[in-house]
């Protein structure tokens, strides 16, 4: 993990999983990119990371999945091979990848934040920054089935 912070605040902001965290984050650097596998990431991609409370990166990565996207489209009026390949699935593998990098990042760097507070409520501020959101999954979810009700029925 990391020598400045102890693993057992690392413990507290993923929560339940923190073992399974821990050993993929067992002598990595926080700061660098490293790279990884991560099977949920792999097939949930964006809902991964609302899960895993990483606002920020999603966000990103809706701008480059529509930018991909808008792409697509053009190639797909020059090039016929376009039409049956989105680009935009791509992104799930470099969740997949990078993911528990990210993910370790975001921890160290709200982890290094709470450091700042009294001792007793480090482990408060650093569980209530962490841990999963089930919430904005749950949103996202009904999000795109109202989108896809809207474009079936309505244009």
């Amino acid at each position: 993990m990391n020598d400045v912070i102890s693993e057992e605040y690392y413990d507290y902001f993923v929560g339940t999983k923190a073992e399974v965290y821990r050993r993929k984050w067992k002598n990595k650097n926080p700061k660098k990119l490293n790279l990884g596998w991560n099977w949920a990431a792999f097939f949930f991609g964006g809902f991964w990371l609302l899960y895993r409370r990483m606002y920020k990166e999603w966000f990103l990565l809706l701008c480059v999945i529509i930018v991909l996207t808008i792409v697509n489209v053009f190639l797909a009026f020059s090039f016929r091979i376009f039409r049956f390949i989105d680009l935009s699935d791509f992104t799930n593998l470099f969740v997949c990848i990078f993911g528990d990098s990210l993910y370790q990042r975001k921890a160290h760097k709200v982890i290094k934040k709470q450091m700042d507070l009294p001792e007793n409520e480090i482990v408060e501020a650093v569980k209530a920054k962490g841990d999963v959101d089930v919430t904005a999954c749950v949103l996202l979810v009904f999000a795109n089935i109202i989108i896809f009700f809207i474009s079936r029925f309505f244009l």
